[in-house]
């Protein structure tokens, strides 16, 4: 049973499974949050992930907190089918309140100038996921695509980046988004996802990937390289991308940008290059 234990279970196969579970159930009993099965998923697998590695950063707590409470926010937003034009300031200054809740204790005590750009960069990055990613909550194939190339570019870039902890954790976001992307693109089961699931899921892989640049050597160019990904979903329309060669087109261009975010990751951390 020795690989119950394994990374790859924990961060890949564990979220997966779990997902399809959870949306089986809230197919069930509560169709209209089927999206929070990414979430539900992501925390067992993160809490797995804690404890087979008996260690935990100080961001980590945090950014799981954020995490839990934007499911509350996306549970609202949901129920009251609130317009997005109408929360963008809401969102952006909910991502960059969160950042520097997860992040100052680390910002105050470094030199001024590295504060000012980590700081720039803690704030802008977690808050442009969150606003950007939530513009696609409507469009489910869209929103599972976006958090699984998201999740694993951050996860193995953060890897690369020396933070295979915060790597295990991102990864197992992507993995468990893979679940309702696997419903909607294979099965051909409508799996909707909804701010409850893109809310939380954008924030939190946004503040993973700070932590990574924070506590470890991740490039910064390969946030900005990463922050590419939400831009190009808002401006494909899901049209382009419900027949196979369109969507097939379209997985090539993300995973392109996932392998550029992780070679500058190496580079970034292998070389010194940022």
């Amino acid at each position: 049973m020795d690989w119950l234990q394994h990374p790859a279970f924990h961060s890949g196969a564990a979220p997966f499974l779990v997902a399809l579970i959870i949306i089986q159930l809230l197919q069930r009993f509560l169709a209209g949050l089927v999206g929070l099965a990414t979430v539900l998923a992501f925390l067992l697998s993160a809490v797995a992930v804690i404890w087979s590695n008996q260690m935990l950063l100080p961001s980590i707590y945090k950014i799981l907190s954020v995490c839990i409470a934007m499911v509350f926010l996306g549970l609202v937003l949901d129920r009251f089918n609130i317009q997005i034009y109408q929360l963008r300031s809401v969102l952006w200054t909910t991502g960059m309140v969160a950042a520097l809740w997860v992040f100052w204790p680390e910002l105050v005590d470094m030199p001024v100038p590295k504060a000012i750009l980590m700081g720039i960069m803690a704030t802008f990055y977690p808050a442009w996921m969150t606003w950007g990613l939530s513009e696609i909550h409507y469009r489910p194939i869209q929103a599972y695509v976006a958090i699984t190339s998201l999740g694993v570019g951050t996860g193995v870039a953060s890897v690369f980046g020396e933070s295979a902890f915060v790597g295990q954790i991102a990864l197992a976001m992507g993995f468990a988004a893979t679940a309702g992307l696997f419903l909607n693109i294979v099965v051909k089961w409508p799996c909707p996802a909804g701010y409850v699931m893109i809310v939380p899921t954008g924030l939190t892989l946004g503040l993973l990937g700070i932590s990574a640049l924070v506590y470890a050597k991740l490039s910064p160019v390969s946030l900005v390289t990463l922050a590419l990904i939400p831009l190009l979903l808002l401006i494909v329309p899901e049209s382009t991308i419900q027949n196979r060669q369109g969507f097939t087109l379209f997985g090539i261009l993300l995973l392109g940008i996932v392998l550029v975010a992780v070679y500058l990751a190496y580079l970034g951390a292998s070389k010194g290059y940022y």
